[in-house]
């Protein structure tokens, strides 16, 4: 018989005017997969337990460069448990939102400036498997975090130069990043006992990036 209890932050970070932390991965760490599986024959018990997920880090800004491109946003972490008999009471599982993407802006120079923001990452996820029983005794609160925003983008064409036959001026194309995907299903292969104190909560996607484009002005 396991019990597990407590309050987890994965990551590390610095708490905000909330009581929960919101932590982010440890610096080279692209990904948190926190992974409970207690193999054949295990009852295991999550009890007064708060789990506190990181969210994925922002991607950096694109170089201001004639074609720039922000960063992708990573994604926040995953959460899986496996186990033959696994019991829930009171547990508020918060999976931390994607990363905003990077955003995107181009030189003032160009004679086709480019630019795009980086997507969101994506909120967090989880999994739990209990090949045998499944039951949830006290409330199992999800709260599944946000995805992430896009980036902005702005570019820029370079002013035509005033000449006999007035010089063209430059283009400018822009794409905002894609919010990230928040994508959540509640599915339920087998039996659990004690469905209806699972709450779910607001399920958000991340909003898309603005683009801007600023076309040069031709010369006299």
């Amino acid at each position: 018989m396991v019990k597990i209890g407590g309050t987890w932050v994965v990551g590390k970070g610095e708490a905000p005017p909330s009581d929960i932390a919101i932590p982010t991965p440890p610096k080279n760490v692209n990904k948190i997969i926190l992974n409970f599986n207690f193999g054949k024959d295990a009852k295991v018990t999550l009890n007064d337990i708060k789990i506190t997920g990181p969210n994925g880090r922002d991607g950096k800004d694109g170089e201001k460069i004639c074609d720039s491109k922000g960063a992708n946003g990573e994604d926040a972490f995953r959460f899986l448990v496996s186990a033959s008999n696994l019991t829930i009471n009171n547990f508020d599982l918060n999976l931390g939102s994607g990363g905003a993407g990077g955003n995107a802006e181009t030189d003032t120079n160009c004679e086709h400036g480019k630019a795009k923001g980086g997507d969101g990452g994506r909120a967090g996820n989880f999994k739990m498997i209990a090949t045998e029983n499944f039951t949830i005794e006290g409330l199992f609160n999800i709260y599944p975090g946000k995805g992430g925003a896009g980036g902005r983008a702005i570019a820029h064409g370079k002013l035509g130069k005033d000449s006999f036959a007035g010089e063209n001026g430059g283009k400018a194309t822009s794409n905002g990043g894609a919010g990230g995907i928040n994508n959540k299903k509640l599915e339920v292969s087998v039996t659990v006992n004690g469905i209806s104190n699972v709450i779910v909560h607001d399920v958000i996607g991340g909003a898309g990036g603005d683009a801007e484009s600023y076309g040069g002005n031709g010369g006299n």
